[in-house]
């Protein structure tokens, strides 16, 4: 979504979250680079909910080449909000044969032709495992450490937001 529209350049919170560079995550919580308000609602994606957002649109081919790109301010209305999990699982549901599986089945080898394509062209592949803690809930002191297993839906996102970058 579209921080920029609700931020605007100069201001004290533009200010502190250039400081801050990015969200922290620790083992009991998240330090945010914008306001709650911000990251977790107004410029967080939802199902159904419409969004202010800064579009990167491309039109591809079936090989991601990509054949034209246009960046523009838009507002957009998510059909769904899922985690990695829900949209691997859609996408690995043979019998799925809804737009939405359907939609990102096709997203889903586009990535993996952009990665491929990356890759050939010497770009590193610096992979680390995400994990998760589980904290006690008196003292927040973590008793326990989880991977967190990787899926190619994490990957497709990946790649298209590196794509977006680039153009």
């Amino acid at each position: 979504a579209d921080v920029s529209h609700f931020i605007r350049p100069g201001t004290a919170i533009d200010l502190e979250a250039a400081d801050r560079c990015t969200s922290v995550y620790l083992t009991d919580r998240r330090i945010d680079m914008v306001p709650e308000l911000l990251s977790s609602n107004l410029c967080s994606l939802r199902g159904g909910v419409e969004r202010f957002a800064f579009s990167c649109v491309w039109e591809m081919t079936p090989q991601a080449e990509v054949v034209s790109t246009k960046f523009h301010k838009s507002i957009i209305k998510s059909r769904l909000a899922m985690t990695y999990e829900e949209a691997q699982n859609k996408i690995d549901d043979a019998s799925d044969m809804s737009a939405i599986a359907s939609s990102l089945r096709i997203l889903l080898n586009l990535s993996r032709e952009l990665k491929q394509r990356r890759t050939n062209n010497g770009a590193l592949v610096l992979a680390s495992s995400e994990v998760r803690f589980n904290v006690d809930s008196e003292t927040a002191d973590p008793i326990d450490v989880q991977a967190k297993v990787p899926r190619e839906t994490n990957s497709m996102v990946e790649e298209f937001m590196l794509a977006a970058n680039i153009s």
